[in-house]
C-alpha cells in the first residue's frame, strides 16, 4: 500500500474568526489609555446687590452681572486599566476562536487523510482486479474456442463464463468504489461541488 501524504495545494486555510478576535484584543489594548476631553464653557451670572451699606432708597435696584469663561480637560476615572475586563473578555474570545479553529483544522486533516487512504486502497484494488479481469478474459477466450471445437461441454463453458462475469462485475464495483473515494476526497479537501 502506498504512503498517504496530503498534497500542498490541499492545505487548510485559516478562518477569518481568529484574526478578527486578535484585532478585537488589539483594539481593547489601545483603549486602555484614558480618553482626554477638552471642555470649554460660558456662563452668565446675574445677581442683586444687598448688604449693610446698600441704600435701597437711593437706587431702585442694583444688579451685578458676571461673564464666566471656562476651559478644562476631562479625564475619566480610573485613569489606567479602565477596560481590563474587556481586554480579558476579548482575549478569552480570541483563545476560544483559535481553539475552535485548531479543532476544525485537525478534524479536516483527519478527514482528508482518511479519504486519501480510502482512495489509495480503492486504486490498489482496482489495479489488482483489472489484472485479474484481463487474465480471466484470456481464459474465457480459450474456453470459448475449446467449446466451439467441442473439446468441452456447454455446462463447463457456462460455469467458466459465470466466474469470469463475477470477476468483471467485482472489477466494475471496485471502479465505482474508487470513484466514490475520489468524490469523498474532493469533499474532504473542499474541491467538491458543495463549495
Amino acid at each position: 500500500m502506498r504512503a498517504t501524504r496530503i498534497p500542498r495545494r490541499w492545505s487548510t486555510t485559516r478562518s477569518p474568526a481568529a484574526p478578527t478576535s486578535r484585532a478585537e484584543v488589539d483594539l481593547r489594548r489601545r483603549e486602555r489609555l484614558p480618553n482626554l476631553t477638552l471642555v470649554a464653557g460660558y456662563a452668565l451670572e446675574r445677581g442683586i446687590l444687598a448688604g449693610d451699606d446698600f441704600q435701597p432708597a437711593l437706587i431702585d435696584e442694583a444688579r451685578d452681572t458676571d461673564h464666566l469663561f471656562t476651559v478644562g480637560i476631562s479625564i475619566p476615572l480610573p485613569i489606567f486599566g479602565s477596560n481590563a475586563g474587556e481586554i480579558s473578555e476579548a482575549r478569552g474570545r480570541a483563545a476560544e476562536a483559535e481553539a475552535r479553529q485548531a479543532g476544525i483544522e485537525a478534524r479536516v486533516a483527519e478527514e482528508v487523510v482518511a479519504a486519501l487512504a480510502r482512495r489509495d486502497a480503492a486504486r490498489d484494488r482496482i489495479a489488482e482486479l483489472d489484472e485479474a479481469a484481463t487474465a480471466v478474459a484470456a481464459t474465457l477466450e480459450r474456453y470459448e474456442r475449446a467449446w466451439t471445437e467441442k473439446h468441452i461441454d456447454l455446462a463447463e463453458y457456462l460455469a467458466i463464463r459465470d466466474r469470469v462475469l463475477a470477476v468483471q462485475i467485482t472489477a466494475l464495483e471496485a471502479r465505482r468504489d474508487g470513484a466514490l473515494a475520489d468524490a469523498e476526497l474532493d469533499l474532504a479537501v473542499g474541491t467538491g461541488e458543495d463549495r
